[in-house]
Parts: structure tokens; sequence; C-alpha cells
């Protein structure tokens, strides 16, 4: 008969079709951008049972589903969402019909004279109903308008009473023309609703606290069977609705009332993705109120929260496992006792790891309790442990495991005997079989007496839960050593027998066959992997063994040399390329023995003994024999011993081959720390080191260089001798063969610390070099030019300034001549007054200008050094000779070379004091391909890409504090700088806004204000705000200052406010607000409205900033003008809607009415 029926299906199916049922449609329908926004405000404002219902019917006004009759189903579902919300908001609305006062008298009577006319029961109750107050549709929703703050006779009121008449299109039933949905529906409905409910939310926003209230009414009524019909009836899904309800109930009376209405079950279907909401609730509200009562004196409350545990056990919501653990833990141990099988199935499910506390604490109840049995089944499942593709898997975040594992081992242990042994022993051996590196962590260096220290994975917390297990029971006296030892001896892992050794070490008195047992195994004596608990055991229990087994365990270790003898004659063969003789021989039998016997070695027998402490330990031959160099002076004889002494040591001093290494490297680091610490003593005689080797010279001049750098008084005079000395040795060979290790092999080191000194000495200024050794400094200077010390230059040259460009040339001979060059223009004018000052280079110095002059003629990559020198002192040498350097800006950033370009370019940018507004001209190619940088990808060699943008965005904007900085190169800038850059920018400005007048003259203040003034009004003008945010954000830190105008900052925040942007930091602009309210009360209420309003702002910043708001909610109600208690008002209900209800009492009912 299938077959026949299949046949017919087949006749029926049109021709060519391989399937005769309808494939399902693909759903690509997207909301409009409005729907959205309406659909996620119902969502966040009334819960996803009305916001899920709102999309639906968008979706069949869209004709999205496949229906012949569509328009039906349409005004169905737009009825039945119109009158879902008048239900919600007619009772706290205060649209629903009033009582005549005797209604109920009339009722009564009306019911007594129906019953004595004969009519049934039924009949009397439809006739009481028909007398019962009523209010029309119409009327109730101009009321709901009116209360909501909108014109009843407005146009939502029109449209929404419009809309209440749609029986005609819901029972459409014509034979001659379409139901499907169509232009006209939409025209007439749907829009109209979209309208409305879109109005009708925005406006509840500022009157949430009315539901809020309502709730509160339902929750602290007495009459909980008409409360919880309310509730469920009135009160949407609204997740800070239902968690308010929950959180104000006090006592378990409600249980059975939400119960019976299904109120404490599964939570609705999770939000979908799509609706963007993001909240900071969970989603079983019932399980906090549950919590609650389960900790309640009374049973029959207890009884009701175990009930709604049953009810709810089946599920697998996140929330209701969580929470349902958590309420089972709070009960009395002989109720949740019972219920341990559904804690265990919810953590079995739950699969995957998570944070969990509360089945620790339930573990543990249930184990101080004395309800073993439970405590165990779930010890169990909560500590499992599975394979996880060669991985410990658990039901535990990461290092949550071994975090637990201690304290829960010892309650199971104390309670539980020596069940909780055997379940951390199986938990053991499963870690072992999972993880590979568990089969092997016997071998672990860590010592079992030392198992006790925090442990590093899943594997040693339970090798520490074993010892600790057994170390309980046996002080506890619920077991002997000997059980203890029977059990972990029964398992065949390895470390198993690490444990064994290690009980029986601690008394083996109670087990003296299985302590005898162990020592004479054979495969334990020479065993590496646990030979230390073999020597804990046998340093007790050897001296206790007849003196056959105490020989015959000697005699097998006598024996151990010949066994390993093959293998360690290869490896000697192999390491030194010839056979042992016979005293290589001696020295491994006695190290063989001698590793084996070590470690209780006290307990042999008085020539045993002797002879293996002769060997010494056998660890110290495996340590690497890495020894410290020292110095043969210690720091105290540097600081102590006159000068003269000390050098006369150097000069002398050669080194030995002794076992304790004293070095020409440590003598010299402790010249440069002596030299460094006392550059006073040291520099007054440093001409008198000429005659030392160049290491030590090399070093007293670093620690001079240091000293100097950090302020300590030097001799310059004495300073400058010995550089001179050292510049004479340029090119000198030095005789090898007095050199020892550690020796310089070349002058060239030295004169690199020569010549960083007097860089040094120049760069300090005033308080460097005094300008009376003027002319031997020139000497000096000129003489770097000449210097040929190449080899002390870095190797990784090219690696080094790809990253680095000025502090690599900065180490190079070159980049040194060229950058005291620079450094002796400034220092010869320094002291000089402003006024007679000659900032003419080439007047002054016109050998250095030549010099200078020379490097940059070098257009080789070699020129990279000159110019990335001169890049970093571009601000100085504009100082010293503006015009000389104008007319040489060419050269030092040549637009025909881009790595001799680029060069100077990076160290002017990251490096030199700031920028030159009047070289912008020259400058401007440089600025404007580092605007094209900022949006390319990041690159190999961008790791301070960071700071560069930060220090381009500074340079940027001086220039337009400066007033300097050409139009097309702030264009260019902000079309191609990110959200990060301009936000450095912004955050610039507003600094140097803030600073002192003294420090940033009126005219950039005014510049930087102006600067953010258009900012803003291009945010204004842009559709598209969200590129500003990042950067207009740094408003916050205009505030944070605090010196800025405040009517200003206060005009400027109420203006983003306005296109929906706000400052990034919350915190700020919140104690900001605080501190202007008592003066600005009405603009600071206006802002801190604009800001609650403000999606960007996220949710926990309300809670963490109650005390700033109270403050300026507070001064605005009392203070502020009719306007700003409105604003006040709709503050408070709109932090209400986010679920922030602590503000309810600034605004009491009916104060924004």
């Amino acid at each position: 008969m299938l077959a026949h029926d299949n046949a017919d299906m087949d006749l029926l199916a049109p021709r060519g079709s391989t399937h005769f049922l309808m494939e399902e449609p693909v759903d690509t329908f997207e909301l409009s951008s409005e729907q959205r926004d309406t659909r996620n405000l119902l969502h966040e404002l009334l819960g996803q049972s009305i916001a899920a219902r709102y999309e639906d019917f968008c979706r069949l006004s869209a004709g999205v589903f496949v229906l012949n009759v569509s328009t039906p189903v349409a005004a169905h579902a737009l009825r039945e969402l119109e009158s879902l919300l008048r239900s919600v908001l007619e009772v706290p609305m205060e649209a629903v019909a009033i009582e005549e006062p005797g209604h109920d008298v009339k009722s009564e009577a009306a019911r007594k004279l129906l019953a004595k006319l004969k009519f049934d029961q039924e009949a009397i109750n439809r006739a009481i109903r028909a007398l019962e107050p009523r209010i029309n549709h119409k009327t109730q929703v101009r009321k709901i308008v009116s209360r909501l703050g909108l014109d009843p006779n407005g146009d939502i009121a029109n449209l929404w009473a419009k809309l209440t008449d749609t029986n005609e299109v819901v029972h459409g039933r014509s034979f001659h023309k379409s139901l499907k949905v169509d232009d006209d529906f939409r025209t007439n409905y749907q829009e109209p609703f979209d309208i409305v409910i879109r109005a009708v939310a925005l406006a509840l926003r500022r009157r949430y606290a009315t539901l809020v209230r309502r709730v509160v009414n339902l929750a602290t009524s007495t009459n909980y069977r008409q409360a919880v019909a309310s509730f469920k009836a009135e009160i949407p899904s609204a997740m800070q609705l239902q968690w308010h309800f929950y959180n104000t109930l006090t006592t378990g009376d409600w249980i059975p009332y939400l119960m019976k209405a299904g109120l404490l079950g599964e939570p609705l279907d999770p939000v979908p993705e799509s609706s963007k909401v993001s909240w900071n609730y969970r989603e079983w509200p019932a399980g906090k109120y549950l919590l609650r009562m389960a900790s309640s004196t009374d049973s029959t409350t207890r009884k009701g929260v175990v009930d709604a545990l049953r009810a709810v056990s089946g599920s697998d919501h996140p929330d209701i496992r969580q929470n349902g653990i958590a309420i089972l833990a709070a009960l009395p141990t002989e109720e949740s006792a019972p219920l341990t099988d559904m804690a265990v199935a919810w953590i079995s499910r739950a699969g995957g790891a998570s944070y969990l506390l509360a089945p620790d604490t339930l573990v543990k109840n249930l184990a101080e309790a004395k309800q073993t049995s439970a405590a165990l089944r779930l010890a169990r499942e909560l500590l499992r442990l599975w394979d996880d593709n060669g991985r410990i898997a658990t039901h535990h975040s990461e290092h949550m495991y071994e975090h637990h594992l201690p304290s829960l081992i010892e309650a199971l242990t104390v309670a539980c005997g020596i069940d909780a042994l055997y379940l951390v022993v199986d938990l053991l051996r499963q870690a072992v079989s999972i993880s590979s590196n568990g089969r092997y962590s016997y071998l672990s260096t860590r010592p079992i007496v030392e198992s006790g220290l925090p442990p590093n994975d899943i594997f040693e917390a339970l090798v520490n839960a074993v010892r600790r297990s057994a170390e309980l029971l046996i002080e506890g006296k619920a077991a002997s050593t000997s059980d203890v030892v029977g059990i972990l001896a029964n398992q065949a892992e390895r470390i198993f027998v690490r444990l064994c050794l290690f009980f029986l070490s601690q008394d083996p008195c109670s087990a003296q066959e299985l302590a005898s047992s162990y020592l004479l195994n054979k495969e334990l004596i020479p065993e590496t992997g646990s030979r230390i608990e073999y020597d804990a055991l046998a340093r007790a229990w050897f001296p206790s063994l007849p003196p056959g087994d105490q020989s015959a365990i000697l005699s097998f270790v006598d024996t151990l040399p010949n066994k390993y003898y093959a293998g360690w004659r290869n490896r000697f063969e192999g390491h030194y390329n010839r056979p042992p003789n016979a005293e290589d021989e001696q020295a491994y039998r006695i190290g063989v023995v001698t590793e084996v016997l070590w470690g209780w070695r006290a307990v042999l027998p008085r020539d045993r003994r002797e002879a293996i402490e002769k060997s010494g330990d056998p660890h110290e031959w495996h340590m690497p024999t890495t020894i410290q160099d020292e110095s043969p002076i210690k720091a105290s004889d540097f600081s102590s011993a006159p000068v003269a002494e000390i050098i006369a040591f150097l000069k002398d001093w050669q080194p030995a081959d002794e076992p304790h290494r004293q070095t020409v490297t440590a003598l010299a680091q402790a010249l440069q720390s002596a030299a460094f610490a006392d550059s006073r003593r040291y520099s007054a005689d440093a001409d008198e080191f000429v005659s030392l080797k160049p290491v030590y010279i090399r070093h007293l001049l670093d620690g001079l260089q240091y000293g100097a750098s950090n302020r300590n008084d030097v001799y310059w005079d004495k300073i400058l001798i010995l550089i001179a000395f050292v510049f004479t040795k340029d090119g000198e060979a030095i005789d090898t063969s007095v050199l020892s290790d550690g020796d310089d092999q070349t002058w060239d080191w030295a004169i690199k610390a020569a010549s960083k000194l007097l860089v040094r000495g120049l760069r300090l200024g005033l308080t460097g070099i005094p300008r009376e050794h003027a002319e031997i400094v020139r000497s000096l200077v000129m003489t770097t030019l000449t210097l040929r010390s190449k080899t002390a230059d870095a190797d990784d040259f090219e690696e080094r300034f790809e990253r680095h460009p000025y502090f690599t040339a900065q180490d190079t001979s070159r980049g040194i001549a060229t950058e005291v060059c620079i450094l002796l223009v400034w220092w010869m004018q320094v002291d000089v007054p402003a006024a007679t000052r000659e900032r003419a280079a080439t007047v002054t110095q016109p050998e250095i200008v030549r010099a200078l002059e020379t490097q940059m003629a070098d257009h080789t990559m070699t020129g990279r050094i000159t110019r990335a020198v001169l890049g970093r002192y571009l601000r100085l040498q504009y100082y010293n000779d503006a015009n000389w350097l104008k007319a040489r800006m060419a050269a030092v950033f040549p637009a025909d070379n881009d790595a001799l370009r680029e060069a100077a370019w990076r160290s002017h940018l990251m490096n030199d004091q700031g920028p030159i507004g009047e070289l912008m001209s020259e400058l401007e190619v440089c600025y404007l391909k580092e605007i094209e940088r900022l949006s390319s990808p990041f690159g190999a060699a961008d790791d301070d890409r960071n700071i560069r943008e930060r220090r381009f965005a500074s340079y940027v904007m001086v220039l337009v504090l400066e007033g300097k900085a050409p139009d097309k190169l702030i264009q260019q800038f902000l079309a191609h700088a990110p959200g990060t850059v301009r936000r450095s920018a912004m955050w610039f400005v507003g600094d140097e806004v803030s600073k002192p007048i003294s420090v940033v003259p009126e005219d950039a203040r005014q510049r930087g204000v102006s600067y953010w003034e258009r900012r803003l009004a291009a945010a204004i003008a842009d559709s598209d705000r969200s590129h500003y945010r990042e950067e207009l954000g740094a408003i916050s830190r205009w505030c944070f200052h605090g010196v800025v105008d405040e009517l200003w900052l206060c005009n400027q925040l109420l203006a983003m406010n306005r296109i929906g942007l706000g400052p990034s930091d919350w915190h700020n602009i919140a104690d900001w607000l605080q501190k202007i309210a008592t003066r600005h009360v009405d603009q600071a209420v206006e802002i801190l409205l604009g800001l609650i309003r403000n999606s960007a702002v996220e949710r926990w910043a309300y809670m963490a900033g109650q005390g700033p708001i109270r403050f300026v909610l507070t001064e605005g109600r009392d203070k502020g003008t009719l306007e700003t208690i409105e604003r006040v008002s709709e503050a408070v209900n709109h932090l209400a809607s986010l679920g922030e209800t602590s503000f309810l009492d600034l605004d009491p009912p009916g104060s924004a009415q």
C-alpha cells in the first residue's frame, strides 16, 4: 500500500521535478536600521518576548513567510503585540478602569438576585463580569500616552488609537481579493505601528521608574496569589525588572505561587546575537531568590526550594547549573545530600572548564556533615579527568584544579577516611595514563618530601594530594603506614614507588617487611628517579637490617661499576678521543659507588663512609663549573687606597691560573664602578692613568662618563688630558704578548669611550666642561674627525640602524665626530648673554662648519650616519645658525636619496626636541610621507610604531599651536591618521592648553581651542560620527586638568552628547562634573544626562560612579531650574531602565508629571 501511495505521489509531481516536498526558503530578510534599533530598545526595556513579537511582525509585514493568506496573520500579530504593550503599561501608567464607590456591594446584591431568579452559576458569572468597570481601548491609549509625557491628542496618540481597530483585517474572509500582505497593509498598519511603538519605547525610558515601582509594589504585597498573577500578566521579561522583583522578595511564602505560575523554571531562549544588546545580568533571576531562601530556617520554605530545583534538574542552562549547585550548597546537608545526583548531572553535562566555587563548597559541606557517600560521589565527578588530545582536561578553568584540590582532599580525608585516598590515587593513575609527561614525572627533581610546595600542574597537585591524604590518615590513626603503603604498592605506575619509599622512610618500624623488601630491591638501589626517597629509607632502616641483608646490598652496589662499564667506556672514548687509563677507570668505579651511597653514607660502616666522603659530593661533579670572575682588589680598596697605589697595582698585576678566577675583566669593571662612585677623586688623577693598558683606561673613562651624567663633580682639566692622550693612540699597535684574557686588543674601544666622555662634557653645557678649556676642546673635536677607530663600531649595524638610526649612528666613530662638532658650536656660546649672542656658526666656528659640510657631501650609505646625527640636533643647529641650516636643508634631507633623507627624518622625529615651524617648507615632503605611513600596515621593523605615531602627532600639534602648520598638512593628517593617533594629538593639545600661561602663550591656547572646535564642527557635519569617537573622547583629559574654562568645556560636552559622542574616561568626567556642579548645576546635570543616554558608555561605569552621580543629581534636584529637575527625573528613569535603581529616591512618584 505504501509503495502504491508513493507511486501516486510521483504521478502528482510536475514533470522534470525530482522532489515533491517544498524546499525551505532561504531567509535573507533583514530589519531596517531603524527597526533594529527599535527591536534592541524593546528588548532592553521590555524583554525578549516583546522584542521577538515585534521582529516577527516585521517579517510578516515584509512577506518573508511563504503564506497565501498573510494579512490576517500579520494583523493578528499586530493586535496581540499592541494588546500586550497596553497590558504592560495600563497599571503603572494608571490607565485602568476605576471602580465606583460601593461597586463590590452592588455586585454581591446582583449575584444574590440572579441566584434567586434561578439562573445557573455560569450565567451569573457572565453577568457579574459584565458589570465590572470598563475602559475602552482608545481612552486607555490616550491615558497611557499622557502618562508617558506625550500629547494625548497628538499624532502618536491618534495613530495608536486608530491601530486598536483591526478586527476587520484580523477576521478578513474575502473570497474575491488577495489576502497577502501588500503595500496598503504596510502603509495603514505597519508603518504607523513602527512609529507608535518606537515613540512609546523612547517615552517609556523617561518614565521607566513607574515600571520599577510597580515591580516593588507587587514584590512587597502580601496577597501572593494575586501579586504573582499580576506579575505574570503585567511585568515583561526585561532582565532589570525580573531581577528587581526577585531581589525584593523576602519570604518563602511566594514559592508555591511562583512555581504554579511557572515563574521559577528555565529562562526564555537566549537573546539572539543579532540584537547586539549586552547585559550585566544572568538569565535566571529566580536563582538568586531561591539561593536566599535555601538558607531559611523555615523547613517549608526549603522544601519549596527543593521542589523548584527538581523542576529544573534536567535543564542545561548554564545559569541554572551554576545557581542550582550554589542553592544545594546553601541547603542543610541532610536536605542537599539526597539531591547529589542532580549536582553530579549538572557538572557532568557542563563538559568544559569553568570556575566552580559552589561545587567545592557543596563537597566540603557534605563531607563535614558526614554525608560521605554523597560527598565522594560529587567529588569524583568534580575532580574527574579526561583526555583532550593528550592533554589532561578537567571541569575547572586553568590552574583552578590545582588551587581547589588541596582543601577538598583534606576535607574528604577527614570525613571519608581511606576512601578519599582511594579516590585521589585513582585520579593520579588517570593523570599518568592521559599525559605522556605524567609517565615520566616520577623522574621529577622535586622530592616527595617537598611535594607540599605549590604545584606546577595537575600531576604535581595530585601527587601532593596523595601524600597529604595519606599523612592525614596516618596522623588521625585512620590507617597505618602499612595500610597506606599497601594501597600505593598495588598501583603499577612508577610514581607510586616513590610514594611508598617516602612513607616507609617516615615510619619503617610499622611495616618492617615492606621496608626491608624495598631496600633489598636491586632495581631500586641504582635507580636515579627515586634516589632521594630510597636514600631517606636507607638512612631510616638500613641500620636495622640483619648483617646479611646489609652485606647483600653493599655487595650489589660494588657490582654496579661492572654493569655500566661498557657504556661508560664508549662515552669516554667518544668525548676524549682516547681510551681510559687506569686512573680514569679507578675514578669511574669510585664515582659509581659514591653516587649510589652518598645520600645514606651516614649509616654505612665507618670504613665505607670515610672512603665515600673522601671522594666528595657527587652532585658537585654534575654541576656546571662556571666560576664567577673576581677582582683582585676589593671595592673597599678602590674607595680607600690612594689612587697612585691603585695605578701601580693595575700596571703590574697579571692574572694567574687559580681556582678562583681573578681576571682583567673583573678588575676593569671594579675600576669603572669605583670611578662612577667617586668621580671627583678619580678624575683628579685621571692624567696619571696614561701608563695603563687600554682596557683599564676605557673602564675608567666609562665610569667618569656615568659620574658626569649623574651630575657628580669632576676635574675636567685632568679628564681632557687623558682624552687627548687616548686620541694619540689612534692606529697604534699593541704588543699582544703582554695581553691577557679580557684585555682590549686595540685602542679603539678606549678611543670611543674618550669620545663619548667628550660628548657628555659638551652636552652638559654650563655644568659640563668649563669654557676656559675652549682651545683644547676645539682641538679634541677636530681630532675626532680624523680618528680611524672603526673596529669598535657595531657588527650588526644595519639591523640596529633600521630600528634606531640615531642611537646606532651615535655609537660609531663617525657619528660621534659629527655630534661633537654640533655640540661644540652650541657650547661655545652657551654662556654668552642672549642679547650679544652671535647665532652664526660660519663666523664663530668656520673650521667646524667646513667639517660638517664635508660630512654632508657624502651621499653613500655611510652618509646616513652623519644625517642621523644632524636630524637629532636639527633644533640645536637652527639655534646655532638658522641661515646656514636653511641653506643646507636639501643636503641634510636630499630629495633624490630616500635612505639619507629617511635617516635624518627619523632621528629628527624620534629624538629631537620638537619640530621647527620655520623649516616647514623644507620638511613638508617628510611630513606628508609620514602621514602616508600612518595608514600603512605594520612592518617587521615597526616595534616602536606606537611611539613614533605619538611623537608625530605631537609634532603636528606643536605646529598647529604655533600657527605654522600648512592647511594641506592638517588636512592630510586628519584624513589618514587613525583614531588612536588623532586621539594622541588631542590629548597633547589638551595637555598644552592646560599649562600655565608662562609656559604656553595665550595665542597658542586659542589655537588649541580653535583646533578642538574645528574637529567638533567636522563631527557634527559628518554623517559617520564614529570616525571621531576616539579623537573627541580625549576631552576627558582636558577636563581632568581642570584649567580650561569650565563653561566652554560644558558646551563642548553638550555638543558631543547631541551627536552621540562622549568622553573616553568616564571616571575623570564624573569627578569633574561633581566639582563643577556647585557652580554650574544646570550644565552638569544636562551633561550627565547626555552621558547616561550615550550607549557607548559601559554600564558598569554607572555602578562605579554612584558617588559623583548622586551628588550631581541631588544638586540638580535641589538647586536646578525646572528644566534641570525634569532632567534629573529623566536621568533617574534612564538609569532605572539600565538596572541601576539606587537613585529612585531622587525622583519620587509624580515628580516628573
